[in-house]
């Protein structure tokens, strides 16, 4: 895979020790597993299917900004997921209606109002004492970033002739079910990729192109794991394909156990809570994420245990939560600059 080549390139830097991923597959419960694996869980009510689908999609859509989580934290006491998912719940209850034609007047003003933070802050005025002036701080780009997703979202549904994100979804998995296509998962993440510019992620690395392709994916999921057994048109036969969450998420949850490895540049940039700038050490560990994962899933398939990438990412970030056993116990790297990925 392309994953495969970028670790084989920057072995120097990071790999997967195939040892420590089939200790981890060992003690893997697939029970337990499969108990975290149940999508979005929410206290919320949808008038329909379209609007959950729509309310799924924009969370995903907003799912990003991890460089920011120092900033964030100290801000508004939430990290980058957290305010994220704060921001959606309130697009979902305060937009008259979340649909294309909202989205695509959604302006940097609607970030604070939905997520929470102000981008802003004040500083003196140079020689003029007791004045300041308000002036874009260094969480502006997330701001930005959050509202052009939106935005461009919205007007791409609009082009497209789309009344929301739910809809257009809606359509596109029920003509692949009227069609019985053997890979349904892997074209809706395409056309997901293909029309909408926030889902577009992928990276150079030495003159190649990886497709990462991660909020799509993990969209793609959480639709599978939420409704697959309800809904006949979400119940991807090609699930078990979609990657490992490739952010920062499982790099740290690889590293804390021993199956992803770097070398003391990274683990110093990483530990001392330093930016790891977007590049190939990054890249790599993006990489690594997936092929780590991978590796867990053929390892554990040696013992009978039916696992995929997917279910194993969406356990990993529910033990990171309160009380669980991954909590506070990670350390994952920071990527600001340019970072729209994750």
């Amino acid at each position: 895979s392309s994953c495969q080549s970028v670790l084989e390139a920057h072995k120097d830097h990071v790999h997967i020790d195939l040892a420590a991923a089939a200790e981890v597959a060992a003690q893997l419960d697939p029970a337990e597993v499969a108990a975290c694996c149940r999508g979005l869980q929410l206290p919320l009510r949808f008038a329909n299917q379209a609007e959950e689908v729509t309310f799924m999609a924009v969370s995903h859509l907003v799912n990003f900004g991890s460089g920011y989580d120092t900033l964030l934290l100290k801000k508004c006491k939430r990290d980058a997921r957290e305010t994220c998912q704060y921001g959606a719940l309130g697009m979902h209850m305060g937009a008259k209606k979340l649909d294309a034609v909202w989205m695509s007047n959604f302006a940097p003003s609607d970030v604070q109002k939905f997520f929470g933070f102000d981008s802003h802050e004040d500083a003196p005025v140079p020689n003029i004492p007791c004045v300041t002036m308000s002036r874009p701080g260094p969480l502006s780009p997330l701001t930005q970033a959050l509202a052009a997703a939106v935005r461009e979202a919205g007007i791409t549904l609009q082009a497209e002739g789309e009344e929301s994100p739910g809809s257009a979804i809606l359509g596109v998995v029920e003509g692949l079910h009227k069609k019985g296509h053997p890979t349904p998962a892997a074209v809706l993440v395409q056309e997901l990729v293909d029309s909408t510019p926030a889902f577009q992620d992928s990276a150079l690395f030495e003159g190649k192109r990886i497709i990462f392709a991660r909020r799509a994916q993990m969209l793609v999921a959480d639709l599978h794991m939420r409704f697959g057994k309800e809904d006949p048109r979400f119940d991807f036969v090609d699930a078990h394909t979609l990657t490992a969450d490739s952010g920062n998420l499982i790099p740290a949850v690889l590293r804390h156990k021993g199956v992803v490895c770097v070398s003391e540049e990274i683990a110093s940039i990483i530990d001392q809570g330093e930016e790891l700038v977007a590049g190939p050490h990054e890249r790599a560990l993006r990489a690594a994420a997936v092929c780590g994962v991978q590796a867990i899933v053929e390892a554990a398939a040696l013992h009978g245990k039916q696992l995929s990438a997917a279910q194993l990412g969406k356990y990993w970030e529910v033990l990171t939560e309160k009380g669980q056993d991954l909590n506070g116990k990670l350390t994952k790297h920071l990527t600001r600059a340019g970072n729209v990925a994750y």
